[in-house]
């Protein structure tokens, strides 16, 4: 047996097509059991980032290699959320159970699926309790929108339709989408999304400029919520910490 290979044994009856064959007499988990096995070792926003990597478009560094793009996704929400109810009481069940609460189908990087734990995220794990938004949703244009700008569909990073809401995340790979796009903005707002919010990795990284982000989402989004009585700020450096910086701690556990 290799030195890097450890077994591990599970009581438990696992759901029927949990394992796919790779090549005669090998298996591998598919990747709904791959992320009920995740939440034992993974810190649990790393968890819900591991939900978005598998349900998205991208695949996340590893050993120092860059993250993939463009990507097929390996699963969906829904799927997942279907194993996880054949799975009975499997180790790691409920905290998968609690992680698939704030993973979404259709992110296409990996900053952009933290920024949507940042935001959406509860203020007792150290969010901003913004409601989860839909990601990368095609958008039809209208006959005049199409004239104008030739495209015949839009997309946006993050979107709440009923609010007219996107956010688009600012990165090197796409910022020249983003930056002073007047025309693209100009047709979103004929298509009914008024506002389109930008944020940067910058931002994301300063606690001050992205508490300015969220008052603004807040404020379109119409949430006139209380400040909180409890001091969140532990929890918030440490979920910051997690996601940005690579911090892989077992917390929220």
């Amino acid at each position: 047996m290799r030195n890097n290979v450890v077994c591990h044994v599970c009581s438990r009856r696992i759901p029927k097509g949990s394992f796919i064959q790779i090549c005669e007499g090998v298996y591998v988990c598919r990747p709904e059991l791959a992320f009920v096995q995740a939440m034992r070792i993974l810190a649990f926003p790393a968890a819900v980032l591991t939900g978005f990597e598998i349900c998205g478009a991208f695949r996340m560094s590893v050993n120092n290699q860059p993250a993939l793009f463009q990507r097929s996704p390996l699963t969906t929400a829904a799927a997942i959320a279907d194993y996880l109810e054949q799975c009975g009481g499997m180790h790691g069940i409920v905290e998968a159970k609690h992680a698939m609460r704030y993973v979404r189908d259709g992110s296409e990087s990996p900053m952009e699926a933290k920024l949507v734990i940042l935001l959406c995220f509860p203020i007792s794990l150290g969010g901003y309790g913004i409601p989860l938004p839909v990601l990368n949703q095609t958008i039809p244009t209208t006959d005049a929108v199409r004239k104008a700008t030739g495209r015949a569909s839009f997309r946006c990073d993050l979107l709440w339709p009923q609010a007219g809401l996107a956010v688009e995340y600012d990165g090197a790979d796409h910022g020249e989408r983003i930056a002073d796009d007047s025309i693209r903005r100009t047709a979103l707002a004929e298509l009914g999304v008024h506002t389109v919010v930008t944020v940067t990795k910058r931002q994301m990284q300063n606690e001050a400029e992205l508490d300015l982000v969220v008052q603004r989402l807040k404020h379109c989004l119409g949430i006139n919520r209380r400040m909180p009585t409890c001091d969140w700020s532990a929890q918030r450096a440490v979920l910051r910490r997690t996601l940005l910086y690579g911090d892989d701690s077992p917390i929220y556990s």
